[in-house]
């Protein structure tokens, strides 16, 4: 009994952290979904092809925010369509999520978002592609943790950090991260499978919180 009772303990103290980030991850995965989908309610609610980075502050959209950095203040434009500020944060985040959207701040996101979009297949153009929209924040091209925007080229190399799901990760394991798409879709991406995808879009500005 004393073997089988140490056999488990172990089994436990392997499985356990691994059951936490499975658990993490889906709950991220949800959260990006409803931040996906309140893009496309944005898009419904102000009966325009575009999507709010596209649109200036002066009309109701969030341009000029993206311009300085200033995730927060867009993503109060999207208040309407959002459950809670709750979802701007992913449970693998070492950050918090705001009380309300009149505190929220870049802190309490966990979430990038792609500038670019309306070069990239939004805007008046068909959903005749699939392009990302959103994703977590622990993307990176090198440039350092400190910059808030990534000019993300085919000469770039693009991937994820070891921050959010990747925490304690072995070498040999591949970093992931979650992107969402314009369609509403979430994926989950290996660093490879990130740069291929903006291999394919083109050039984009990601703007981290």
């Amino acid at each position: 009994m004393i073997v089988v009772a140490l056999v488990l303990v172990v089994l436990l103290a392997v499985l356990l952290p691994q059951m936490v980030r499975t658990k993490h991850s889906a709950v991220c995965i949800n959260n990006l979904k409803q931040v996906s989908l309140a893009h496309l309610l944005y898009r419904d609610d102000h009966q325009l092809a575009f999507y709010p980075g596209e649109v200036s502050t002066n009309e109701g959209g969030t341009l000029e925010y993206l311009k300085r950095g200033a995730l927060s203040e867009y993503f109060k434009r999207l208040t309407n369509e959002f459950l809670g500020a709750k979802a701007l944060v992913c449970p693998s985040d070492h950050r918090k999520a705001a009380r309300s959207f009149e505190t929220l701040s870049n802190s309490n996101l966990s979430y990038f978002v792609n500038a670019d979009i309306g070069h990239l297949g939004g805007g008046l153009q068909p959903f005749n592609r699939v392009v990302i929209a959103l994703g977590d924040r622990n993307v990176t091209n090198g440039t350092g943790p400190l910059a808030r925007t990534i000019s993300v080229t085919q000469s770039n190399q693009l991937g994820w950090n070891k921050e959010m799901h990747n925490k304690g990760r072995r070498g040999s394991q591949p970093l992931l991260g979650n992107v969402a798409m314009i369609d509403g879709s979430v994926r989950t991406l290996t660093s490879t499978g990130l740069q291929q995808a903006f291999n394919y879009e083109g050039s984009s500005r990601l703007v981290l919180p």
